[in-house]
């Protein structure tokens, strides 16, 4: 409560704020993206949801880089899909960023099982982007294997993630899931036995 008085509680004045900070020219980082992002933390903090809901996209409106404000959004699944799709067409991308679009339509997708959009885009990310290789496109690519029941393929994707960078936390999730499911009791165990020696305060 006391950092929201300090930033302001009158959301209309704070958006008119923000839109007038100057940008520093050098910075990779948006200022106001940060201005929104810091509102955004502060309402999810009081489990304000739909404050927060509308911070994060302020966030990524101003600056489509702020990944923190959309892995939110879409990865903690704070938006329904049709909401998801609305925001993502409404969001502008500048040319030399057209393979972030890709990715982020990439995840937003992975749960779409009424055509292959997912397919076609990770296709489009390893071809027109040259990306192929990236450990996040190799994630969405296992994930897109897994949500078709290709275990087999699935795993051999995050098992080779997981080898490479063992507390990759975005490719944990189905890495778990893909064990259980191929019944991979062993290897379920170690996967196990690391995490817990890596994160011993979050078992």
């Amino acid at each position: 409560d006391e950092c929201l008085i300090v930033l302001g509680e009158n959301e209309e004045l704070a958006l008119k704020d923000i839109d007038n900070a100057e940008e520093a020219i050098d910075s990779q980082l948006s200022l106001k993206a940060s201005l929104c992002l810091l509102r955004a933390r502060v309402y999810e903090s009081l489990e304000n949801r739909q404050r927060c809901v509308f911070w994060y996209k302020q966030a990524l409106k101003r600056d489509v880089q702020c990944y923190e404000a959309f892995e939110k959004l879409i990865g903690q699944r704070m938006l329904e899909y049709d909401d998801e799709q609305e925001f993502f067409n409404s969001l502008e991308f500048p040319p030399h960023l057209e393979w972030l679009r890709a990715m982020y339509r990439a995840q937003i997708t992975k749960y779409d099982h009424s055509d292959d959009s997912m397919g076609e885009t990770i296709e489009e990310l390893e071809t027109k982007h040259h990306l192929a290789g990236n450990t996040d496109v190799l994630t969405q690519q296992a994930i897109y294997h897994y949500t078709r029941n290709e275990f087999q393929q699935c795993y051999k994707l995050t098992n080779d993630l997981v080898l490479y960078d063992p507390y990759k936390h975005e490719v944990l999730p189905t890495h778990i899931c893909c064990l259980l499911e191929l019944g991979m009791k062993s290897e379920l165990f170690f996967c196990a036995h690391q995490l817990v020696e890596a994160y011993p305060d979050k078992a």
